[in-house]
């Protein structure tokens, strides 16, 4: 810091993708490499470790050449008697890949938690529909009429629907068919499903 004298490792070189010819860059100039969404927040840490020498440990991207690179840097300063920076040692480690390979996990761990939760959902609103909507164990005969049931939804069976229907005997001899389709899948629907039913079986 008092010399201003540089000195930048090969592989520091190739994170930044500067030759060797280009040489390393000061700190003020690596500022512009900073992704402008991390800056904000990279600024006044490095200012703060300039400012007291703490050693600082900070994960941030940079924009190269190439594209967007996540890096893992520590620094420290070393210091004279007044407190003035003298010299600054960097490790800087390119993690892009391992950042990568979190966020894939991550990813595929929401993915499970997400196709677990619609197995769990599937469970609930099938049991729901039986509880609801039983199918019948025969031919239902109300007066003057046979009544089969047949239950086949057109979509796959893991999106459970609001479809519906009942057969209802009226005091006079009629007989009421209601046949029902709540738009959409899941709980929301077949919970639907089942006022709407039941506002009819009051009816």
């Amino acid at each position: 810091m008092v010399t201003d004298h540089i000195v930048w490792s090969d592989g520091l070189l190739a994170i930044f993708e500067r030759d060797a010819a280009g040489g390393p860059v000061t700190f003020e100039e690596g500022a512009r490499y900073i992704h402008p969404q991390d800056a904000p927040r990279v600024a006044p840490v490095l200012e703060s470790f300039f400012a007291t020498g703490t050693p600082i440990d900070i994960a941030y991207r940079i924009v190269v050449p190439s594209g967007v690179k996540h890096i893992q840097c520590r620094f420290e300063a070393r210091r004279d008697p007044v407190g003035r920076v003298l010299r600054v040692h960097g490790l800087v480690v390119d993690v892009t890949e391992r950042v990568a390979a979190e966020r894939l996990a991550d990813v595929e761990a929401e993915l499970a938690d997400r196709r677990r939760s619609q197995q769990v959902e599937h469970r609930l609103v099938t049991a729901l529909q039986q509880i609801i909507l039983p199918l019948p164990a025969g031919v239902l005969e109300p007066t003057g009429l046979r009544v089969a049931v047949r239950y086949q939804p057109a979509e796959e069976t893991s999106r459970v629907g609001g479809d519906w229907y009942d057969v209802v005997a009226l005091p006079n001899g009629r007989t009421l068919l209601v046949v029902g389709d709540v738009a959409g899948h899941g709980i929301t629907a077949a919970a639907t499903m089942a006022r709407l039913r039941h506002s009819v079986a009051a009816l």
